[in-house]
């Protein structure tokens, strides 16, 4: 009788399986409740005033978030199985969602209190939230093995929602989406030299290391020579090294000055 007493204790007192998801909700929740979800200042020149989740979030999403964290601090102590994970998964998805719309949402009402000029930006609270809830996703989604298949489709499924929030205007009324739409003629030309730089650096970092990385394979007698130089390349910083050649560049450009100049 004590072992059968002493079994049905342990089997009644509730066990923490998933202390990740638990720290992760409990962190959303701190900055919910003590950081600023949105900032709202009267121009784009100043920095603006915290505005807290409550106060822009009606009762239904202050409701339906509340309801979500409950629901995943459950989930953090059901006995790990494919279902369970799916089901926090399920969860951490639609409050991913339910971040974005109380951010789009809230910035509509604060927008049309304001001075025409006044900024609506996202604050730290927003940004922890869309992380915790976005780990605790793919955290579920590890743990309930999902293929590439249903991740790729629970990714596009997440990225379609929040396009459709901003293509109906859910989101006009943020700082982002108003000076977007005030640069609009420049930001195809601005983006697409920004790629330019980016692959430019990628192509010639990928050109010289894949043909030194290969090297290094099939001949194992030069890497500590190698990664001796790549270490020392390393810990010189970028300025110092912008400084060593500002001698040879200097030589260089007079050497051409002096070439253009005797016509050759």
């Amino acid at each position: 009788m004590a072992a059968a007493a002493v079994l049905g204790g342990e089997r009644g007192r509730r066990r923490l399986h998933h202390p990740a998801l638990l720290a992760l909700v409990v962190i959303g929740g701190v900055a919910a409740a003590s950081a600023g979800f949105l900032t709202i200042a009267p121009n784009r020149l100043v920095s603006g005033s915290p505005v807290m989740f409550l106060e822009v979030a009606g009762g239904g999403f202050a409701t339906a978030s509340i309801a979500a964290g409950m629901a995943l601090m459950v989930c953090s102590f059901l006995a790990p199985s494919r279902a369970a994970s799916r089901l926090a998964a399920a969860i951490a998805g639609a409050a991913l969602l339910l971040v974005l719309a109380a951010a789009g949402q809230g910035a509509e009402a604060l927008a049309a209190a304001a001075p025409r000029l006044a900024r609506v930006s996202l604050g730290s609270a927003f940004w922890i939230l869309l992380a915790a809830f976005g780990l605790v996703l793919i955290d579920a989604m590890q743990r309930a093995r999902a293929g590439a298949v249903e991740c790729l489709a629970v990714a596009l499924l997440i990225c379609a929602t929040a396009g459709s929030m901003a293509h109906f205007g859910l989101f006009e009324a943020l700082s982002l989406a108003r000076e977007f739409h005030t640069r609009q003629a420049q930001f195809g030309a601005v983006l697409w030299r920004h790629v330019e730089l980016v692959a430019a650096a990628v192509g010639a970092a990928v050109a010289v290391g894949f043909p030194l990385g290969v090297a290094l394979v099939r001949r194992p007698a030069w890497q500590g020579a190698a990664f001796a130089a790549l270490n020392l390349l390393q810990t010189v910083p970028s300025i110092a090294l912008f400084g060593l050649l500002l001698a040879p560049l200097s030589a260089l450009a007079s050497a051409l000055q002096a070439t253009n100049g005797n016509g050759i």
